[in-house]
């Protein structure tokens, strides 16, 4: 056994520590790629409409990168789209805790506008079984309101204050089920 001085160690301590530091940057390099691809699969899943594997997804990215407000306002975005207003207000809000840049923020805030007047004012039964009160929010000179039909699908409409009737695209129709009836002799 060869008697070592302390200066003998030193080439060895000097590799281990470079192989850590080598280890750790490969580990950050790879779970920064974790994210991103995660991230870029919400956002995927959400323009495909698939509004329940975007929120899994983004929350997902959002455990392995908790300090990043684009992936809490990407998730809050995604919760919107299924109705879970007081979790999508709680995303936006980590958002803006979380010091964003400017357009993160802008978006986060309109978030926040959006989904407050239906944590608010929820849905309230009226007097006949089948009548609910729809909470409106006021956009840009008008009124709108987000209305689940059929428990299926979440929409915006636009409340026209001179109209005696709603109407729905063709295509709206089609994916709630709702097959046209008679029309009308004029």
């Amino acid at each position: 056994r060869s008697a070592m001085t302390p200066m003998s160690h030193l080439p060895r301590m000097l590799a281990a520590a470079r192989l850590a530091l080598l280890l750790t940057l490969v580990l950050a390099v790879t779970t920064g790629a974790a994210v991103s691809d995660l991230n870029e699969a919400g956002r995927a899943a959400y323009a495909r409409g698939d509004y329940a594997s975007a929120e899994r997804l983004f929350t997902q990215a959002v455990a392995q990168a908790p300090d990043e407000p684009l992936l809490h306002y990407h998730r809050g975005v995604a919760l919107m789209r299924l109705s879970r207003w007081q979790e999508a207000y709680a995303a936006f809000e980590s958002a803006l805790r979380l010091h964003p840049s400017a357009d993160v923020a802008a978006a986060a805030k309109a978030g926040i506008r959006s989904v407050a007047p239906l944590i608010r004012a929820p849905a309230v039964k009226t007097s006949r079984d089948d009548d609910v009160s729809v909470p409106l929010r006021r956009v840009a000179g008008g009124w709108m309101a987000s209305v689940r039909l059929n428990n299926s699908r979440t929409v915006e409409l636009v409340v026209d204050t001179g109209a005696s009737s709603c109407v729905i695209s063709p295509e709206l129709a089609t994916a709630l089920g709702i097959e046209p009836g008679p029309r009308a002799e004029s």
